[in-house]
């Protein structure tokens, strides 16, 4: 029933339940979420029973990815601890306004952006908006989630999706 569980379906990072991350070879299926007032995170691996949970008492989860940074690096979780330094850059309030607007991913499950003066938010379907941050003209990421935003545009500049990467970098 595991193997089952964690064999992708939909494209190569979803599962049952769970999504799948291969960083430097070895995979870790992982799932996080929140509702009001706690946020959670999990990781486990696909090969040598290691992982990770990380749940916290706040609407704020910053500090889950940290923890299981230490974590992976304390106990050699190959892979698994992947820090990366990523620099905003700053883009023109015209660009960010072009990403704004709903986007399907499945029939029942959108990703809404909005921007708020010079600030851009996702929401997803019967989730939390949270504040999302230009790392390219093109790709955001957030801080709350683990989860990077890359949108796509036509030859002629026009926003024709939005591609949804969950990295297993935190």
């Amino acid at each position: 029933m595991t193997k089952l569980r964690l064999t992708p379906y939909i494209d190569k990072q979803s599962a049952l339940g769970v999504f799948i991350n291969y960083p430097d070879n070895k995979g870790f299926f992982m799932h996080d979420g929140a509702n009001k007032g706690f946020r959670a995170v999990y990781y486990g691996s696909l090969e040598g029973g290691t992982g990770v949970v990380v749940m916290v008492n706040s609407d704020n989860g910053k500090i889950m990815g940290e923890v299981v940074n230490s974590v992976a690096k304390v106990y050699g979780f190959k892979g698994l601890y992947n820090s990366k330094l990523v620099k905003t850059v700053a883009i023109a309030g015209s660009v960010l306004q072009n990403y704004t607007g709903e986007y399907a991913m499945t029939a029942d499950f959108h990703f809404t952006i909005s921007k708020d003066g010079d600030h851009m938010y996702c929401q997803a379907t019967g989730q939390n908006k949270f504040e999302i941050f230009p790392e390219a003209q093109n790709r955001f990421f957030a801080k709350v989630a683990v989860l990077e935003i890359e949108f796509v545009r036509d030859d002629n500049g026009k926003v024709l999706k939005l591609n949804l990467r969950l990295p297993v970098s935190i």
